[in-house]
């Protein structure tokens, strides 16, 4: 199975080359320069599917649930905007506030006194959960240099060594990747997906309208707009049931991801 840290130094490639894009192409102005909240799901060692949702914790929480268990994801990765005391990580308390930093605190304290506080700077955080209860996380410190993006180094907020992060996402998250999937939930009270979706059906083709119904899901819940990719090899029979029911132009080869 593809690991923790293969996935998030493909998901931290990933977004260095969406954000820096994304900086040349609002030419660096200021409030216009984040990027979207990327969720990854992954059933074994292959992409299920990628999610772009507009930055907001719950919004992301939301959909990162209906992904886990509807595309059955063994390890889902998240990447998303934030601010990071990279290199002053001894620094825990607030120097606005003299108490330890509160929620939201890092992002106020970075409007208030600019990009050369030397305390604070913007970050993309990456952070990965598998089923087993593993997770990791990484930071990656940036500033923003007219349509430039100037990347710090990467900082490693916890590891898949037994380490654990708090807060509200880590926890959420936790709870996400023990709930039972789609496919166990239909194993456990119905006769499996077959006797849902269609008996005629193989097994490759039965994952792929699962998939197909989990994206229509979140089409559909999605409280802002949300553009997702799924992956299918070319020529298969997952790639002849998503192309046509989803838009074709959604349906990627996985190669072409990873």
């Amino acid at each position: 199975m593809t690991t923790m840290r293969e996935v998030l130094d493909s998901a931290v490639q990933h977004a260095r080359r969406v954000k820096e894009q994304h900086v040349r192409d609002v030419k660096g102005k200021p409030g216009r320069t984040d990027i979207m909240t990327i969720i990854e799901s992954f059933r074994g060692d292959e992409p299920v599917g990628v999610l772009f949702t507009h930055p907001d914790r719950d919004e992301m929480l939301k959909l990162a649930s209906i992904a886990a268990r509807g595309f059955s994801a063994d390890l889902l990765a998240i990447t998303m905007e934030t601010y990071s005391t990279h290199g002053s990580a001894e620094i825990q308390d607030n120097p606005d506030t003299g108490k330890r930093w509160a929620p939201g605190e890092m992002g106020k304290f970075f409007q208030k006194h600019g990009p050369d506080n030397g305390l604070v700077s913007e970050a993309l955080f990456f952070c990965a959960y598998n089923r087993a209860g593993d997770e990791r996380a990484v930071s990656l410190p940036y500033r923003i240099e007219g349509r430039r993006v100037i990347w710090q180094d990467i900082d490693p907020a916890w590891d898949e060594d037994g380490g654990q992060g708090a807060g509200v996402v880590p926890n959420a998250m936790r709870q996400i990747m023990a709930a039972p999937t789609v496919q166990q939930r239909f194993a456990s009270e119905h006769s499996g997906l077959a006797g849902v979706l269609g008996g005629h059906l193989t097994p490759e083709g039965l994952t792929a309208s699962a998939d197909v119904a989990t994206i229509l899901a979140i089409r559909s819940l999605a409280s802002n707009d949300c553009a997702i990719m799924t992956f299918a090899p070319p020529g298969s029979e997952r790639a002849q049931v998503l192309r046509e029911r989803l838009d074709r132009s959604s349906v990627v080869d996985p190669r072409t991801w990873n």
